[in-house]
């Protein structure tokens, strides 16, 4: 049932995307139809179809480890969408749709965090972070950040964009800075 509904969402989203091309830099804006923009939202849709949650079912907060829920709570307190799943390793999941991106909490078995995957704009992003980025690649516009929080630290993948390429970027924990992806515009 779950493959089902995944397949008509991704087919949903794939004829948006196709009858409605737009720029990743009017993400999140409100098209000439009045629909908002799905762009920036399709990578994180494609988060809910991770192959090892397959064939798992949706959890009710009495099926979760309660130390999870309440590092849950204390983390993102204002969530009230959150959707958790079992993982293959006994451990918990958490879905939820924060400022419009889709994100994921990981926990153990236990309720221990053991890490985040939060999507936003180039404006949340530290500003010692978007400087480095900014003055290697000054002819980039940041289009979206994902924050990847484990307990080795903090990791950034950026995307970048300009008219004739689009750039991933990843700032590992230490700092370093190292071109994940670049992909031709024109070809």
């Amino acid at each position: 049932m779950k493959n089902i509904a995944c397949g008509i969402v991704l087919a949903f989203w794939a004829g948006i995307m196709l009858s409605n091309p737009a720029s990743a830099q009017g993400a999140g804006k409100l098209t000439d139809s009045g629909f908002p923009d799905f762009m920036p939202t399709a990578r994180n849709l494609a988060m809910l179809t991770n192959p090892d949650l397959a064939g798992v079912e949706l959890l009710t907060r009495n099926e979760i480890n309660i130390w999870a829920v309440r590092d849950f709570l204390s983390r993102f307190e204002n969530v009230k969408n959150a959707l958790w799943f079992a993982t293959p390793k006994g451990g918990f999941e958490a879905y939820f749709v924060l400022d419009g991106y889709g994100e994921r909490v990981t926990y153990d078995q236990r309720g221990g965090w053991l890490m985040s995957v939060i999507t936003y704009r180039e404006n949340s992003l530290p500003a010692e972070i978007r400087s480095a980025v900014k003055s290697v690649h000054f002819d980039f516009d940041i289009v979206l950040v994902e924050e990847i929080s484990t307990n080795e630290g903090m990791e950034y993948i950026v995307f970048l964009e300009n008219r004739s390429s689009i750039r991933l970027v990843r700032i590992t924990p230490k700092g370093e800075m190292e071109n994940v992806q670049e992909l031709d515009r024109n070809s």
